[in-house]
């Protein structure tokens, strides 16, 4: 089972997930609004890194919105 703790919505189908994937792992999902494909940046055991990650694509994505 798996829990979405954060996201954000981008443009044209764009988004970032921060989820939790069962007990101790977690991973940050990012769908570009280029080719739709699903992105890995993290997986792994460590929420600093993965909340890291989340908050570093989220900038990048309100970035292009800006645009």
């Amino acid at each position: 089972m798996f829990q979405i703790l954060k996201q954000t919505q981008g443009v044209r189908g764009s988004f970032i997930r921060l989820i939790k994937l069962g007990v101790d792992d977690y991973t940050v999902l990012v769908r570009s609004s280029d080719d739709g494909r699903l992105h890995h940046r993290y997986v792994g055991p460590d929420f600093s890194k993965a909340e890291e990650v989340f908050t570093s694509e989220s900038e990048r994505i309100s970035r292009l919105v800006d645009v």
